[in-house]
């Protein structure tokens, strides 16, 4: 049998959805396509090279452009500065990636962030590639980006959305294109690796705090969880407490905040935690105040941890995942009062409807293994 050669184009800043999702995708092909395909992974600037071990370990060939010299390191330096790095990536890897997909004549590249580099490539030139491309959360479709994609999308092979919701979206914006357009789930977890976590974890306890997790930033929305736990500790005599994982820019800002409503002993930011399922074991719920999400790795994560799960009914993945009242508790969009309202109805849920949550979200979990992920992709390749 000859292998598919299947490259790989994920230019990351930092840890964040995307990079799990990417890594579990060459995990999901290499452990259940071994004999179908051969993966290579197009390290543009350094981000993967603290994972070389994995990506050794899996047998995956590696293409450095060993651009990091050149470019400045921008992490949490805002927006300005991130879009700057972002069209040096482009500048800098034009010649490079063109060389590669001429040379090397992959069967398919498979692109997510960054992804206006080798969409034009992908346009411009006859390459043999054919190119996949997977949304990387909820899709912002301003003026420059629907025009450019309705553009470039007519020499895409697939696009792959994370939810039902942005596949129809995006489905209803480029009829054109819409039998391109596929829902495709992200592989958040492996089987495996779950079991190994529990083996680990067995002698957990359930203990009084509520946990948060994201990048601190505008769109995990943490100032409202600030308050909203200012709000909830004022008015009732049994006080919460909540960890939150992660780091970003808004950190400064929310201890800040945390302190101006006196709230800083109820509420600890612990900085990024590489094992998170340490703390969702021994939560009590995760509470999600997002923006947005798509679909939302960390709601997932708790599904598959039996952690309850409390959201802010935002676009796309939670309203999508979260059933109210069947396997998660939803608030109203932005809104203390309701968010206060599910909070209280948690506090005084008895077990036996809280488990009963807790079966159904994992149940819905389940379509975000490695091999779920396998079994859709291979439909497409």
């Amino acid at each position: 049998m000859i292998k598919k050669n299947i490259f790989f184009w994920c230019p990351f800043i930092d840890h964040v959805g995307t990079t799990t999702s990417s890594k579990n995708s060459i995990l999901s092909l290499k452990k259940f396509g071994k004999k179908k395909f051969s993966i290579t992974v197009i390290n543009v600037f350094g981000e993967w090279d603290k994972y070389i071990d994995f990506l050794n370990q899996l047998d995956v060939n590696i293409i450095n452009l060993n651009l990091k010299k050149n470019l400045p390191f921008l992490k949490n330096k805002g927006f300005f500065f991130s879009r700057l790095f972002y069209f040096k990536v482009f500048f800098l890897s034009f010649i490079p990636l063109f060389k590669i997909l001429k040379n090397k004549k992959p069967d398919y590249l498979i692109i997510s962030l960054i992804t206006f580099l080798p969409l034009i490539l992908n346009f411009f030139f006859s390459f043999k590639t054919k190119v996949i491309m997977r949304i990387s959360g909820f899709p912002k479709l301003n003026f420059l980006r629907f025009y450019f994609w309705k553009l470039v999308l007519s020499r895409v092979e697939w696009i792959f959305s994370p939810t039902q919701i942005t596949n129809e979206l995006l489905k209803s914006k480029f009829k054109d294109f819409k039998n391109k357009f596929k829902l495709i789930r992200d592989p958040i977890f492996s089987y495996s690796d779950l079991f190994e976590i529990r083996k680990k974890n067995k002698n957990f306890t359930k203990e009084n705090f509520y946990i948060s997790a994201g990048r601190l930033t505008k769109q995990k929305n943490f100032s409202f969880l600030v308050k909203g736990v200012h709000e909830y500790n004022r008015i009732n005599k049994k006080k919460i407490n909540v960890i939150v994982i992660g780091d970003g820019e808004d950190k400064n800002k929310l201890i800040n905040l945390t302190k101006t409503l006196k709230v800083e002993k109820y509420i600890k930011f612990v900085g990024f935690k590489k094992n998170v399922f340490k703390y969702f074991l021994n939560a009590k719920a995760l509470i999600c105040t997002s923006l947005w999400e798509d679909p939302g790795f960390v709601i997932i994560e708790s599904g598959i941890a039996n952690l309850p799960v409390i959201s802010n009914s935002c676009k796309s993945g939670p309203v999508e995942i979260i059933k109210h009242e069947e396997n998660g508790y939803l608030f109203s969009y932005n809104s203390i009062n309701d968010f206060l309202k599910q909070l209280k109805n948690f506090e005084n849920e008895d077990q036996k409807s809280i488990n009963k949550k807790i079966i159904n979200m994992k149940k819905f979990s389940r379509n975000f293994s490695i091999f779920k992920f396998y079994k859709n992709f291979i439909k497409y390749v």
